[in-house]
């Protein structure tokens, strides 16, 4: 399903239209449940059929094995990382030099080796961080919307 306003393509959100923004939490006979486009707010639908339920499911649940996707780069990215950065911590060690009466010298290859690793693994860190929580995000949302579908919330 497309926004026909803005071209934006099925990462619709389900939102209450209530009378007032202080009853948001309470459901009664003028409560509408439609979906909007999260970019314009436009109404994209109102009284789905069951094709577009079921073509709205499909996408949901391709939504979510891409956010498990992510979750899974996530993962990847934070374990490399760690790798990295214990590879980093050695390098760090080696910087110490025994024909120096073990003191630690700055202008040594090591040294470069553990800033260029530290470097590189912050990077993966922050990059599995961020994927993480995009990941995370996207699941819930779908996974609430499949919930929605599930327990016909929604009119059709």
């Amino acid at each position: 399903m497309y926004c026909s306003n803005c071209g934006y393509e099925l990462t619709e959100k389900k939102r209450n239209e209530v009378l007032s923004k202080d009853q948001t939490h309470i459901k009664n006979n003028n409560t509408k449940e439609v979906f909007v486009c999260p970019r314009c707010g436009k109404i994209i639908k109102e009284g789905l059929v069951e094709e577009e339920v079921k073509s709205l499911a499909r996408a949901s649940h391709s939504e979510i094995h891409k956010a498990n996707n992510k979750l899974n780069s996530a993962k990847s990215s934070l374990v490399i990382g760690a790798i990295i950065f214990a590879i980093a911590i050695l390098f760090l060690i080696l910087c110490f030099k025994p024909k120096n009466n073990n003191k630690f010298e700055l202008g040594c290859t090591e040294f470069y080796v553990f800033i260029a690793f530290t470097v590189f693994s912050v990077t993966l860190f922050v990059l599995g961080t961020v994927l993480f929580i995009r990941g995370a995000n996207i699941k819930k949302k779908y996974s609430e919307l499949l919930k929605d579908i599930q327990n016909n919330v929604f009119y059709q």
